[in-house]
């Protein structure tokens, strides 16, 4: 008889339920009887794991799947540009989200440290500018745009600012503010 299998993770068992393979109810074609076989454990402790959760990637699976049977149709090269261009655009997505957390990781660690929050908008400002220039202006930050135009500061703000702060609160609005 051979040796049984070790019981897999509880995360590998909830990734493998988050697909909806395994819940007829998103259209899986398996149960949770197969996804307790599959993983070495009872039907009970997958319900358990599984009670109330809704299985957060069958979207992704089923927009994988038609898109990989759309690319099925194309040739070669269609399908290698394809891929490139997607894999460009992940990357670009990646690294603007990387830099945005770790600026706002930077900004909390430096909260006492007297960097301001001016100096840390400046930064995001700057990340935000570099993924307009690769992914090109969203129609949302048109209006984002639009509406940061038409904001107005209480006196009571503008005599919290520091110096630092209205300088470049000046500079960015390109004119004379709070006079």
């Amino acid at each position: 008889m051979p040796p049984r299998r070790a019981p897999s993770s509880d995360e590998t068992i909830i990734a493998d339920w988050d697909t909806g393979e395994y819940s007829r109810d998103h259209g899986g074609s398996k149960s949770q009887r197969d996804l307790a076989y599959k993983h070495n454990v009872s039907v009970g402790k997958i319900s358990k794991l599984v009670k109330g959760r809704e299985p957060s990637m069958h979207k992704v699976v089923n927009d994988l799947v038609t898109a990989k049977q759309i690319l099925a149709e194309q040739n070669e090269q269609t399908v290698n540009s394809v891929n490139s261009v997607v894999d460009e655009r992940t990357r670009h997505i990646q690294f603007f989200n990387q830099a945005a957390l770790k600026n706002v990781s930077v900004a909390v660690k430096k909260v006492n440290a007297g960097t301001t929050q001016a100096e840390h908008r400046m930064v995001a400002e700057t990340i935000l500018k570099g993924k307009e220039v690769v992914f090109g202006k969203q129609p949302e930050t048109v209006i984002n745009n639009t509406n940061a135009q038409q904001l107005s500061l209480t006196a009571q703000e503008l005599r919290r600012l520091t110096p630092e702060e209205y300088a470049v609160l000046q500079s960015a609005t390109g004119k004379l503010i709070g006079t």
